[in-house]
């Protein structure tokens, strides 16, 4: 979630994402981070943002500018995605049947809680 635009960037994925996954996106907010002035990531405590790939690379992007926060667990009312997704599925998407992906994706690119990047 970006907040100066107040907009919300999203990816998506066909399979799971794994550690390693996470690595090299959070590898790429550390190239463009500055120790001068910080950049915030603050992550839920699903697996794969807890895991050891992610673990042994936190000091290293401390050090170049990119922090890790964690909520605490058990706490969806402070994750701000939580609100996102619940404005994408019960009003941008409310109770539809999409007959395959492609219906699915139009129907998330068109809806009004963030945009593909």
């Amino acid at each position: 979630m970006d907040f100066a635009p107040g907009e919300v960037l999203y990816r998506e994925v066909e399979t799971n994402t794994s550690g390693a996954d996470i690595v090299a996106f959070l590898e790429r907010l550390a190239q463009d981070a500055d120790p001068a002035c910080p950049t915030a990531v603050v992550c839920d405590r699903a697996s794969v943002h807890t895991c050891a790939l992610v673990a042994a690379e936190r000091e290293g992007w401390k050090a170049r500018g990119l922090i890790l926060t964690f909520l605490p667990a058990y706490s969806p009312e402070l994750n701000l995605m939580e609100g996102c997704w619940r404005q994408l599925k019960y009003h941008d998407l409310l109770k539809r049947f999409y007959e395959d992906k492609p219906q699915l994706r139009a129907a998330v690119e068109g809806a009004s809680w963030g945009r593909a990047v």
